[in-house]
């Protein structure tokens, strides 16, 4: 079972998005979020997603839904320097990924976003990929950090692996 993830925006927020289009780029829209004018102006056909946006999206869908979300930075750090890496302190020491039924793990690999959602009810790990043909290794890559991050929020418990799933996505 997959979390179809899609929030409908309030008055205010339909407001704000429409003063950021035609405002400057520097204007603060949610200090939260980190968000500026220029990263709503990413939402315009034809331009580039940042993780900014990615990251806010998420962030609103947290607020919204039974999840927890790590920011798009996460993975890059996994790949490049493994799960015990100390950069990743923060992220280990910061947020319980296991206090909500799901974990949002946004991934950006060669100008394309894919997603990691873990869902701890159903106990699968899952890709998320609309372009059908990502050769990344997410599982390998993912589930040593997974099981680390169980080793110290449940020590108590023993370590349940959980499946591995690949989702593609019809646009």
């Amino acid at each position: 079972m997959i979390l179809i993830l899609k929030l409908a925006f309030t008055d205010e927020q339909r407001k704000l998005i429409e003063k950021a289009y035609q405002g400057p780029d520097e204007e603060e829209l949610d200090k939260e979020l980190s968000l500026h004018g220029r990263d709503i102006k990413k939402l315009m056909k034809s331009t580039w997603l940042n993780d900014t946006v990615v990251n806010a999206y998420a962030e609103l869908i947290c607020r919204k839904e039974d999840a927890v979300y790590l920011n798009s930075h996460l993975y890059p750090k996994l790949r490049k320097k493994g799960p015990e890496a100390a950069s990743l302190a923060k992220w280990q020491k910061k947020t319980d990924i296991f206090r909500k039924r799901f974990l949002i793990v946004p991934v950006f690999l060669s100008a394309h976003w894919t997603l990691l959602l873990v869902d701890h009810q159903e106990k699968k790990i899952s890709y998320v990929d609309s372009f059908h043909n990502t050769t990344e290794d997410f599982y390998t890559i993912f589930e040593p950090w997974f099981k680390r991050q169980w080793k110290i929020r449940k020590p108590k418990e023993e370590y349940i692996a959980y499946g591995e799933d690949r989702v593609l996505v019809m646009q």
